[in-house]
Parts: structure tokens; sequence; C-alpha cells
């Protein structure tokens, strides 16, 4: 009897220290510095923080792993181990800008029970206003039917249309540059007809966009 009471006590220890062995027995402290953007320019900011973990007294961070999320945003985990060499890493992540609403986003890191996070909002994002940098297009004397002219613009707001003040001659082709959340993209001026032995005349080709803006491209030609 006396070798299973024993036994059991033994026992009893032994799960009493399994028990006290579970959770985060990691310790220290886990911190975060505020989050700085900076506006890429390409309808995205880049968000970043440092984040440092300072182990008990007497251990090291060396082999301790910390998981970094974002919510407010689709970003896939991240997780860093701590080497020798340091004890903070900077986290730097992309975050696209929504149009015309502003977004709250929120970067959070743990180990084990430990946590910080910190978080900003992202402004949103708004086109830059419709612009044609050289607003002309010429043929020659002896431009022939369907010869054309390309027109580069920058910003505005798809989708784009035009408005021709000579619509049987002078037409246009509006070739919005795929996949920019900047807008941009080329106007095409379209030669329609063709007469040599006619006078030089001008025409307007007025670019629209659909938030309102309007440039004209003045056209010249023989009519």
């Amino acid at each position: 009897m006396k070798v299973i009471r024993y036994l059991a006590v033994l026992l009893s220890l032994s799960v009493v220290l399994m028990l006290q062995g579970c959770g985060d027995e990691t310790g220290g402290a886990l911190t975060m510095t505020a989050l700085t953007k900076v506006d890429n320019g390409d309808g995205t900011y880049a968000v970043s923080t440092k984040i440092t973990y300072v182990p008990p007294t007497g251990k090291s961070a060396e082999g301790v792993k910390v998981t970094v999320n974002v919510t407010g945003v689709v970003v896939t985990p991240f997780e860093h181990t701590f080497t020798s060499g340091s004890n903070s890493f900077d986290y730097s992540v992309n975050v696209p800008q929504i149009v015309g609403a502003s977004n709250y986003i929120s970067i959070g890191a743990s180990i084990g029970n430990m946590n910080a996070s910190a978080g900003t909002t992202i402004p949103g994002f708004t086109f830059p206003a419709l612009a044609v940098p050289t607003a002309t297009a010429s043929f020659s004397s002896t431009a022939v039917a369907g010869a054309s002219q390309g027109v580069a613009f920058t910003g505005g707001t798809a989708p784009f249309a035009f408005i021709s003040s000579d619509p049987t001659v002078i037409s246009a082709t509006i070739n919005p540059t795929a996949g920019s959340l900047t807008g941009g993209g080329t106007v095409f001026i379209n030669l329609l007809t063709a007469n040599p032995a006619g006078a030089s005349t001008t025409a307007t080709v007025t670019l629209t966009d659909s938030n309102g803006g309007a440039v004209p491209i003045t056209v010249t030609y023989f009519k």
C-alpha cells in the first residue's frame, strides 16, 4: 500500500508540474513604436513600425518568435525569429488606399500571451485632376485619311470621353493606362478625311472624364 501511495503522490506531482509548464513562460516585454506612413504616390501607403522584445533578466531573446498581423487590409501574417544580434526589427507593409474613403488599419505583434499593437488611418484615394501637358495635334497637308496623332494625358477619372468640334473630319480614340490607380493614358486624334488642296484650319477635341474634368486639344489639319 505504501508503494502505491508513493506512486500516486509522484503521479500527482508530475501532473502539477505539467500544468505549471503550460501557457506563456517567455516573459519579458513586447513593445511597438507608433506607426509611420508614407504616401508612395501610386495608390498605396508604406506603413512602418519597430518591434522590440526585452527578455526577462538573465535570459536572451535569441530564438524567440514574434508573429505580426495586420487588420483592416488583407496581408499575410509575418513571423520573425530574434537572433543573438538584435532584440528588435523594423516591419513595413504597403497598404492600398480605398477610392474616396479612408481606412483604419492596425498592426499587432504577439509572443505567446504578450501583445502589442498600434493603428493609423490611411487617407482615401483621390484621382489627380485631368490634364493634357501638350494639348495640340497637327496634321500636315500631305496627311492621308486614317492618320493618327497621339496626345498624352494625365490624371482623370474613368470612363473618359471626347467631343469633336468637327466630327466629320476629326475623331478620337482614348486608351487609358491599363491598371493605373492614378489615371492617365493617351488620346489618339484621328483624321477621317484628307484634303491636301484645302486650307489650314483648326478644330477642338475636348477630352472629358467622369469627375467633370474637361481639357481642350487644338487640332490643326487641312480642309
